[in-house]
């Protein structure tokens, strides 16, 4: 049944394009672009799993269809809507941070990695405001994505089982089509996703129920695969969407405990996730014991560790973000005997704080979390889970310093801002 509602899914997207392609040669040519902007983001979808080139070039492609209905008129228009602009400031924290960076290669390195957080908003903002229902299908389609991204991963779990939860026992990922955090980033969520399409939908729409499925099948796989940042951000999703759609006290408590007690039950009884859970703990004691050199936990600790004293060392400015890589490395040498250590502090946060001090930290705070505040409680859902699930991998990954996650993070993020923020303040 779930099978076949997919597939009735897929003939209706078909007949949506279909008509698209009927319709386009009697369009405007400002509608045109906006079509062709659409579907440059459907493809982007899959891209974030497989291509980064087709990503990048995407976003570029979207600059240009959106620089063909350009004027000066909707620049200054574009800086009074904060909903969009704000985003702008990741960027120019960044090229502010040059100000105070020795290293300029590395600066236009770090600058180049944030350029989509000054070009798709600017982008977006563009085009005409995207209907909620297009946003809607926007997402169906990424949950179909990564169902079927997990097809692969399953058949090689399955297939390389016991070399897996050897792996895992000496701190290595499973394989993956991207790095093992992102992917598991994305797959919670597309898990919140299809929870959030079940609970959505109508009783009548014929595919409600594939969406549980597909939600089920990707929530189960995640457990398997094992990466605790997509667990954590998983399960605390799923608790926000019953403390948002169960009404009663009581069952929203229960489900509170039911989803406690699955997080615990398949820490015992799944064996990837008791590998997972008896590396963590071992690491641990090998930190404590003395450093923990080579352990993926212990590396990630002596990189919080340098980050927090980089900051006390600079507090305003920081070390500059073209310096900080090399900054990083010299302390990982002269106070923790680890010149071997190349990694960045596995937070963003104090990613942002020793490399930009407490201005840098100040714009990008604003820069990121600045539009989900001006949209306030007019803000979607979904776009307040989104921002969970970055929220909570910062505290463990420096997660907007990778490419892909941004673009990740700007493509839902920015959809659901176009679906709302013109309600907000139109622009005159």
């Amino acid at each position: 049944m779930c099978f076949m509602s997919i597939l009735n899914w897929g003939s209706c997207f078909h007949r949506l394009m279909l008509s698209s392609v009927l319709h386009f040669n009697n369009m405007k040519f400002s509608d045109k672009t906006d079509i062709w902007a659409r579907w440059i983001i459907v493809a982007m979808v899959p891209a974030l799993l497989y291509s980064r080139s087709v990503t990048t070039l995407g976003m570029a492609a979207i600059l240009i269809a959106s620089a063909t209905v350009m004027s000066y008129r909707r620049l200054y228009d574009f800086v009074r809507n904060p909903e969009y602009a704000l985003f702008t400031l990741v960027f120019v924290g960044v090229a502010l941070s040059g100000i105070n960076s020795t290293d300029k290669a590395q600066w236009l390195h770090h600058l180049n990695i944030k350029l989509p957080f000054l070009i798709m908003p600017l982008s977006i903002y563009l085009l005409d405001r995207f209907q909620e229902s297009w946003v809607r299908r926007l997402h169906q389609w990424f949950v179909l994505v990564m169902m079927m991204a997990f097809v692969p991963v399953a058949i090689w779990i399955m297939g390389h089982y016991q070399e897996i939860i050897g792996a895992i026992s000496r701190g290595q990922p499973v394989p993956t089509p991207i790095g093992h955090v992102m992917f598991s980033m994305l797959n919670a969520y597309a898990v919140t996703t299809a929870a959030w399409l079940y609970l959505t939908g109508k009783d009548q729409d014929p595919w409600k129920n594939a969406w549980l499925a597909a939600g089920v099948w990707i929530f189960i796989l995640m457990h398997l695969v094992a990466v605790r940042t997509g667990l954590v951000i998983v399960y605390a999703s799923l608790a926000v969407l019953a403390f948002h759609f169960v009404r009663s006290k009581f069952r929203f408590i229960v489900l509170l405990a039911a989803l406690g007690f699955i997080g615990i039950s398949t820490i015992r009884f799944i064996p990837t996730l008791n590998q997972k859970w008896a590396y963590v703990q071992y690491d641990w004691e090998m930190f404590r014991k003395d450093g923990g050199k080579g352990y993926s936990d212990s590396d990630r600790w002596v990189t919080l560790q340098a980050g927090w004293q980089l900051f006390k060392s600079y507090p305003l400015m920081g070390t500059g973000i073209g310096d900080f890589r090399r900054e990083s490395t010299n302390l990982y040498a002269s106070s923790f005997e680890r010149s071997d250590l190349r990694m960045l502090p596995h937070n963003q946060f104090l990613h942002m704080a020793g490399s930009g001090g407490v201005v840098g930290l100040a714009i990008f705070l604003t820069g990121f979390f600045g539009p989900l505040i001006v949209l306030g409680r007019n803000s979607p859902l979904m776009l307040k889970l989104l921002y969970l699930n970055f929220g909570i991998s910062f505290l463990v990954e420096n997660s907007v310093e990778r490419s892909a996650t941004i673009a990740f993070f700007l493509l839902f993020a920015l959809s659901w801002v176009s679906s709302r923020a013109k309600q907000v303040r139109a622009v005159s």
